[in-house]
């Protein structure tokens, strides 16, 4: 099993939603869908990189992939309809982002979803947290499974507020938390 995790850096399609920073709006933005589709490519051709350097083949895709700061689903629709269908990702968890937020987690993979779960942490705060996603998979076979637990995270940022500190160490505990559970 293959696994790559990969932090897209804001990666918005072209469509206008409102959710978009200043800079991916407007008629004055420099964002276009020129642009979005030249970023998709590049995002194919990493994913390609990394699925070869872990597997030794060329044109191999790595099995199970975890974007951090995608727009939505139609971001991993429009990336998954330009891969070819021998190696593609017919199976995804693509929550939505929060009301707050611009930007959600994904996990693509080669193997059946067979649950998931979305952990969202609240505090006091008035802080936009990113959710903790937790997905089970099926590396196996209909008759033999084999299950795989996946966590996709994207903790706070350690740049911004004098509290990140704070909120990643309450981020780190949420996960350290569903894995003892998982363990039990």
């Amino acid at each position: 099993v293959t696994l790559v995790t990969y932090n897209t850096q804001t990666f918005f399609d072209a469509v206008e939603d409102g959710t978009e920073f200043k800079e991916y709006k407007g008629s004055k933005s420099r964002w276009t869908d020129q642009k979005y589709r030249a970023r998709l490519e590049r995002l194919k051709n990493t994913m390609f990189a990394a699925g070869e350097r872990l597997t030794g083949k060329k044109d191999r895709l790595p099995d199970i992939v975890v974007l951090q700061e995608i727009e939505n689903d139609r971001v991993i629709e429009d990336f998954c309809k330009q891969l070819p269908s021998r190696e593609n990702y017919p199976y995804a968890v693509c929550p939505p982002h929060s009301d707050k937020g611009a930007f959600t987690t994904v996990i693509l993979s080669k193997y059946p979803v067979e649950q998931f779960f979305v952990h969202r942490l609240y505090t006091d705060q008035k802080i936009s947290l990113r959710p903790l996603t937790e997905a089970v998979l099926n590396t196996g076979s209909k008759d033999k499974p084999q299950l795989l637990t996946v966590f996709a995270v994207h903790w706070k940022s350690k740049t911004g507020s004098s509290d990140s500190a704070t909120v990643r160490a309450l981020q780190e505990a949420q996960l350290m938390q569903k894995i003892r559970e998982h363990r039990e």
